[in-house]
């Protein structure tokens, strides 16, 4: 599995076929049995949905979140999910939409995904062959955001014989060209981790996970521990004002958390440490 803390590309497609979307033809509707993770009921809805209209993309990328969400988990299965999104990826329809062309280039990336972590010897130089073209062939695309994290990631966790020193320079270049606001912290996030787990770095850290906490989170307790990162780290490093901020961001936004105690003494203390105080 990819070490980038996303979901699996089954689950991000399981997450398509829970969205609203068409209705089943038959009683069962497969789009809220997706909803409720009963997945072999919804493949089962919208393989007749499929078969009846099979350059349909949406169905398409449906149907393979099924094969793929599908219990138990077999080869055969990733195989077929993979071959499907290969052939709705590369499929060019006569007038395509904007919301029929983005499902093509989540097709795509998704192939790129199951590469990368479904296959049980992951397919690691055609992942990143993958996610190569979708940056060239769409830049400025979420997807091609996402393909250069998980680029990323390649390069700090899965790439033979580069030094984690090493990898700091084509990171940063991947962080300097996407758009993305998620894309761009969580490369900012794994910059910080590089330089403060491995490297020994707190002050390039610091930057880097200064620079995600200002983006922000989508989950508020990544925001919170953010906020308790920066102030140690800032503590460390004699920056006892930015200390005291981030410790104090996190006791306001958990008042009734164990640590909370703990953390506005430290916060307290870093402040007396550069000369200020409390107000």
């Amino acid at each position: 599995m990819s070490p980038s803390g996303y979901l699996p590309a089954g689950l991000l497609l399981a997450s398509m076929l829970a969205a609203p979307g068409l209705a089943a033809a038959n009683r069962s509707d497969p789009w809220a049995d997706a909803r409720n993770l009963n997945f072999t009921a919804a493949g089962a809805g919208i393989a007749p949905l499929h078969q009846a209209a099979p350059d349909d993309a949406r169905l398409a990328v449906a149907y393979a979140a099924a094969l793929l969400a599908r219990q138990p988990r077999t080869e055969a299965n990733i195989i077929e999910a993979r071959a499907l999104l290969e052939r709705t990826a590369q499929f060019t329809p006569t007038a395509p939409s904007p919301a029929d062309t983005d499902q093509r280039i989540l097709a795509a990336y998704l192939v790129a995904r199951i590469d990368h972590d479904h296959f049980e010897n992951p397919r690691l130089d055609i992942a990143r062959s993958g996610y190569e073209a979708l940056r060239v062939a769409h830049p400025g695309h979420p997807l091609a955001d996402q393909a250069a994290l998980q680029l990323g990631y390649m390069l700090a966790y899965q790439t033979a014989g580069l030094s984690p020193a090493d990898t700091i320079a084509p990171v940063e270049a991947l962080l300097a060209s996407v758009h993305s606001e998620n894309a761009r912290r969580e490369l900012h996030l794994l910059l910080a981790r590089i330089q403060v787990r491995t490297l020994h770095n707190d002050a390039a850290a610091l930057a880097h996970f200064q620079a995600a906490r200002a983006i922000g989170c989508q989950a508020t307790n990544r925001d919170n521990e953010l906020d308790l990162t920066i102030g140690m780290l800032a503590a460390r490093l004699g920056q006892g004002d930015l200390a005291a901020r981030h410790y104090l961001a996190f006791a306001k936004a958990n008042p009734q958390e164990v640590r909370t105690q703990t953390v506005r003494r430290l916060a307290a203390e870093a402040l007396a440490a550069s000369g200020s105080s409390t107000k």
